[in-house]
């Protein structure tokens, strides 16, 4: 299974799929309603094809052409690539399905002439998202209280 480019026609699947992945991440119900809240403004390329097409999406699906997993990635600057929107389905976890996608954004990056890679991540709730970030070389530049989580950005030099 490789990953392939997602078409505009798949954004609400892609939504649909990264905010229940999202979502489930919470620990309550004031989390989940804050949570739900907040998607449009930490995800507006789900919410709007304009912001869409900023973005070059991935999906891996089965072979029951179920979606598994997704990730996005946005030029900004010359130089600065970000993973965002970045979901592996809980079942299909531990199987190499994220190193693929995430991956597959890496030779993205490299193709464009990124010289850095950056990404925002929620530790407390995501552990497993940040030791794979942290195998492929991504190092934190930053952390902050967030309403609900620690917030941290992670950078990973391509030069």
């Amino acid at each position: 299974m490789q990953p392939i480019l997602a078409k505009v026609s798949e954004r609400e699947e892609i939504k649909t799929f990264h905010i229940q992945n999202h979502l489930a991440t919470t620990r309550n119900e004031q989390e989940y309603q804050s949570q739900s809240k907040d998607c449009p403004e930490d995800f507006p390329a789900l919410y709007s094809d304009d912001e869409f097409y900023k973005y070059t999406f991935w999906i891996l699906r089965n072979s029951s052409h179920e979606l598994i997993g997704c990730i996005g990635f946005l030029v900004e600057k010359e130089d600065v690539g970000w993973i965002s929107m970045f979901s592996v389905k809980q079942e299909e976890r531990g199987k190499g399905w994220g190193k693929l996608l995430l991956d597959t954004a890496i030779q993205e990056a490299k193709q464009r002439h990124c010289k850095e890679i950056r990404l925002i991540t929620l530790p407390e709730i995501m552990p497993s998202a940040v030791k794979l970030y942290t195998r492929r070389g991504f190092q934190t530049i930053s952390s902050r209280k967030g309403h609900t989580y620690q917030i941290e950005t992670m950078r990973l030099p391509l030069e």
